[in-house]
């Protein structure tokens, strides 16, 4: 079976990722915005979590037999990677890779720090769809005729190292590849995200880029290493991602659109937090929030569906503030002479905090990136202030940010 697809052109899948395609759960992503509000910047930016969790489960399987053809036959075997356990490895990367992102909230990542705590911790999507997967879906992945599709081994591929222990190394590997630095994930989201908001920014060499992709013996154990020559294709890659955090994903429109998404939602939820009871949480979407702010009185509500949300007035970085703490000091003094004012910061890097390292592999062995990429090591985080305020205080609140700090934006 098989649909066509903007990205990949087709995406192929079996009967038994027909039926997990078909629940319930993973057709709500239909009505999941893989942007938020992103759509109010980017006209054509209305793609969902759907067809991304489509197109990342097309790039695993495909990732994956390309490293099982390529990489060292001798080293799969010591993994224990003989035929049957490919294709047991091809199930579940594929699974994994599908229902990645099946406990997004409505408006995807927008909303996300409306999640409650559970035991004590910080509840976000990743856990979310870990509780989806071993509680709703489970059920089909034991009709697979096969036999091989373990809930938790596909729990623990689309959650990651950083929600899961994962002590099978070959399972830590397919969670790598979804998930990792280099992983599918972005490989679909940045194409994809490119694609449907009309930018450049987010493209790369994918076909390059998964044929040198190698399965190889790391300091502690199966590790995803680049071919020599996929070293631009890297940087490539990483790149993209730079630029599309700064040009797309952190737009100054769409961080308001988004704080007053929030706001709304904390609003209108019971307790001004998403229920992680599956039962409620599934019944929400894009199209529930939507209906909801069209009869509310809601002003943030009002700020999205009339554009009349906060205007941005000033760009502020390292060289103004040595630490974000100073600028939300700064930003908290002046709401009294500027009510409504709203102060938003956030830091891009090159990599993702906790990212796995990044393997090259060349005629000495392997190498990590840091260390034959001159562009990978010198690129440094970047920190980013913005101040918002009502269109009627702008000017005022320009005019006193200019005696500050001279110049103007």
């Amino acid at each position: 079976m098989e649909v066509r697809d903007s990205v990949h052109q087709f995406i192929r899948f079996d009967d038994l990722e027909r039926r997990v395609i078909d629940t319930p759960e993973v057709q709500r992503l239909r009505s999941i915005r893989q942007l938020s509000l992103s759509h109010l910047v980017y006209p054509g930016a209305t793609h969902t979590r759907f067809e991304h969790a489509l197109g990342t489960m097309e790039l695993a399987g495909r990732a994956l037999e390309i490293a099982l053809r390529e990489s060292d036959q001798g080293y799969l075997q010591e993994l224990g990677l003989d035929q049957p356990r490919q294709l047991q490895a091809l199930r579940i990367v594929r699974l994994g890779a599908l229902l990645h992102d099946v406990g997004h909230p409505p408006f995807s990542h927008g909303p996300e720090a409306l999640f409650p705590e559970l035991d004590g911790k910080p509840f976000d999507h990743e856990r979310m769809t870990g509780m989806i997967i071993e509680e709703r879906l489970s059920k089909i992945f034991g009709a697979d005729a096969l036999g091989n599709a373990d809930p938790s081994a596909v729990a623990d591929v689309a959650m990651g190292t950083k929600y899961r222990e994962i002590t099978n190394p070959v399972v830590r590997l397919l969670s790598d590849l979804v998930t990792g630095t280099l992983g599918v994930d972005r490989m679909d989201y940045l194409l994809r995200d490119s694609l449907h908001t009309g930018v450049r920014y987010g493209q790369f060499d994918l076909d390059r880029l998964l044929s040198t992709l190698r399965i190889a013996r790391g300091p502690e154990g199966p590790v995803w290493a680049l071919e020599e020559g996929g070293t631009f294709i890297a940087e490539q890659m990483l790149m993209a991602r730079w630029f599309m955090f700064l040009q797309v994903y952190c737009h100054r429109t769409r961080r308001i659109l988004d704080y007053h998404l929030r706001c709304f939602l904390a609003e209108w939820l019971p307790g001004g937090k998403f229920s992680i009871a599956l039962e409620d949480y599934l019944r929400l979407t894009d199209d529930e929030v939507l209906a909801a702010m069209r009869t509310s009185e809601s002003p943030h509500a009002a700020a999205i569906s009339s554009r009349k949300f906060l205007r941005w007035t000033r760009e502020f970085g390292r060289s103004d503030f040595a630490t974000p703490s100073e600028f939300r000091t700064f930003a908290s003094g002046l709401v009294s002479d500027f009510p409504g004012t709203h102060a938003d910061d956030f830091t891009v890097t090159f990599r993702k905090e906790g990212d796995a390292e990044l393997w090259i592999s060349g005629p000495d062995g392997l190498r990590s990136l840091d260390s034959t990429s001159e562009l990978a090591a010198t690129l440094k985080p970047r920190w980013i202030g913005r101040l918002y305020t009502p269109a009627s205080q702008r000017d005022g609140l320009n005019a006193v940010l200019t005696t500050k700090f001279g110049g103007g934006q």
